[in-house]
């Protein structure tokens, strides 16, 4: 018998943008299509629990047919994921003479809440319990802290773990003339290693476009579309696909008539702005409730974005950028940019210190710029079929 291959998404977006209702909206709607689905959230700031109207804890709860939800608890997930080190860590505290109270405070190190979300999050994947798992991420950044780690982990447990380990075993003898300090056993290492081993698990599976894409959610706001043009350039970088953008919250046609007259043309601006960055990505939008968003319109909700539509579908199967470094070449980079338009011979390209700005009969398309390309000089543009490439050369 095959095994159940569970889908995962994963929001994020500037704070204050509606990740938590989306996530919570698409939750319940893939559930009305019949997907066990579990929603669950990467925010220490949890409040998941406020969108469904439910009290939830750091375990599964279904609250649905076929839908569970979570939220992660830093301090449970210490206790379940790392005994051993907690049990060395807690010993060197108390030989500083720390309080019990003040010492599991000072064992939730930066980057534990992030973990404990990704150890959750490949165990539900590994159960086969869930068709569908929706990541309510904490703001961008926390969110690329999270995709981050397993890198990071990886380049750990390759680079510095075994001569840690090595250090460690030759120490330990010695330590014991010289001072009282407690030093890791062999124990605290091989539950580091474990840890480690399934991170890169999770790097696997982040990395899978088959079965995880990233989705951004944002607001038709300067600010908030310039933090999505950045968060969008990180997850290429990453090499994660992002299958959709979600703009939330527009002020519907009888809101502008009002006090809000005067941002009639500016967030059409900004609409149109959302539209040139990141063709050729499926953009949905929806409108700002007359109330606040809770349990029984996360259901509107969910339809004003996906219609009848399955929200666990990938509704953009390719990456939308690629960079390379040239072979043989230490300073030259290719950028590969996917457009909705076909090539004609007549294309424009313009630059500002931190844009590329792409014309063609009417179509317009702006990409932000990484940090490594923007202090490179263009020195070709070629456009063939829909892929436009960039090769950028000397630095400025």
């Amino acid at each position: 018998m095959k095994k159940k291959q569970t889908r995962l998404i994963i929001y994020t977006g500037k704070g204050g943008v509606g990740k938590t209702s989306i996530s919570a909206a698409t939750g319940l709607l893939s559930s009305s299509h019949g997907k066990n689905t579990l929603v669950i959230s990467a925010d220490s700031a949890n409040s998941l629990g406020d969108a469904f109207e439910e009290k939830i804890s750091n375990k599964p709860k279904q609250i649905e047919p076929n839908l569970w939800v979570q939220e992660c608890d830093v301090y449970l997930g210490i206790e379940k994921y790392w005994t051993k080190t907690q049990e060395w860590a807690r010993s060197v505290l108390k030989w500083q003479g720390i309080d019990d109270i003040i010492a599991d405070e000072l064992l939730a190190f930066p980057g534990m809440q992030e973990l404990t979300v990704l150890l959750e999050i490949l165990e539900h994947h590994k159960s086969g319990k869930y068709d569908l798992i929706v990541v309510d991420c904490a703001p961008t950044g926390d969110t690329f802290k999270l995709l981050s780690l397993p890198e990071a982990g990886n380049w750990w447990m390759e680079k510095i773990f075994p001569w840690s380990k090595r250090i460690n075993k030759i120490a330990r003898p010695i330590s014991k003339f010289l001072s009282e300090v407690p030093l890791p056993n062999d124990d605290v290492f091989d539950s580091a290693e474990d840890i480690f081993e399934k991170v890169s698990e999770v790097q696997q599976l982040i990395s899978n476009h088959k079965l995880t894409s990233l989705r951004i959610v944002t607001n038709p706001e300067k600010m908030v579309i310039d933090e999505t043009q950045r968060s969008y350039s990180l997850i290429g970088i990453f090499g994660y696909l992002c299958d959709l953008i979600i703009c939330n919250r527009i002020l519907p046609k009888k809101a502008l008539e009002g006090y809000f007259s005067e941002r009639t043309e500016q967030q059409e601006k900004n609409i149109t702005r959302i539209k040139d960055s990141f063709d050729p990505l499926p953009i949905r939008f929806s409108d700002y409730f007359k109330s606040e968003i809770g349990k029984e319109n996360l259901r509107e909700l969910g339809m004003n974005i996906f219609g009848s539509e399955d929200p666990s579908k990938i509704f953009y199967n390719d990456t939308s950028f690629k960079i390379k470094r040239i072979k043989d070449s230490e300073d030259k980079f290719k950028l590969e940019i996917n457009i909705s338009q076909t090539a004609e011979e007549d294309f424009e390209i313009n630059r500002t210190e931190e844009n590329i700005i792409f014309t063609m009969s009417g179509f317009r398309k702006i990409f932000l710029l990484p940090d490594q390309l923007k202090r490179k000089e263009i020195e070709k543009a070629v456009l063939e079929g829909k892929k436009l490439t960039i090769i950028f050369g000397e630095k400025k």
